[in-house]
């Protein structure tokens, strides 16, 4: 008769409509289950594993939490990756868990060989150099450039703006010595600006004097002075 191991589970916090919240996952009669234990907002996640561990106590019964005992057990309970394009790298460690627990542990003497040894890491592609402007390459394109490119190339490169936040600004967003960044064009379309999380976001960016000076230039040769102009 196969003997019972023993059940930890898993609690993660998941979307539940507007809330979020802590849901378990165990296995029950070879079936997977799940319930929500509540919202992550009301319980934190020691409480939410600690109400998981109630549920798998009549399925525990006196089945023993396997407990490994030296330091290189638990080290080498893990799984290492390495990835390079186009090729796939991968080499993994684990541990053989039934009625007892078996480690591949030198430090424990239960191996004569370590089969981490035969763990390597790939060549790695050496990064390109990134190319930037000299101080006098920068000024070299502003003696080049018309005026409406030559705005558009200091508001990206002396006050940190993107190219479609900058097709984007609208003369009313325009206040003294900074510009309300609230939309951008993007795939031929108007939207709001996006932060490094994905998210829908605004910002006022400081303008640098030379951009001023050359916005009120341009600014003289719209045709249309109105504030979504």
């Amino acid at each position: 008769m196969r003997q019972k191991r023993f059940q930890k589970g898993s609690v993660r916090p998941r979307k539940h409509g507007k809330n979020k919240v802590w849901v378990a996952q165990w296995w029950e009669d070879r079936r997977k289950k799940s319930k929500v234990l509540g919202r992550c907002t009301t319980k934190g996640k020691s409480e939410a594993e600690a109400a998981m561990a109630v549920i798998l106590k009549p399925q525990n019964g006196q089945t023993q939490e396997p407990v490994y005992n030296s330091e290189a057990s638990r080290a080498i309970r893990c799984r290492c990756s390495w990835t390079k394009k186009p090729t796939h790298y991968r080499a993994v460690l684990w541990t053989i868990s039934g009625g007892t627990s078996t480690t591949f542990s030198l430090a424990d003497g239960l191996v004569d060989s370590n089969p981490a040894a035969a763990l390597f890491t790939p060549p790695c592609k050496p990064e390109r150099e990134k190319r930037v402007m000299s101080p006098e390459e920068i000024r070299v394109a502003l003696g080049l450039l018309g005026p409406r490119e030559r705005l558009i190339f200091r508001m990206a490169v002396f006050d940190g703006m993107r190219p479609g936040e900058i097709l984007a600004i609208r003369i009313g967003n325009i206040s003294g010595e900074s510009v309300l960044i609230d939309q951008r064009a993007y795939k031929r379309n108007i939207d709001t600006p996006k932060d490094r999380k994905g998210k829908r976001t605004s910002r006022t960016v400081g303008l640098s004097t030379g951009t001023i000076a050359e916005l009120r230039v341009w600014r003289m040769l719209l045709l249309k002075q109105g504030p979504e102009s």
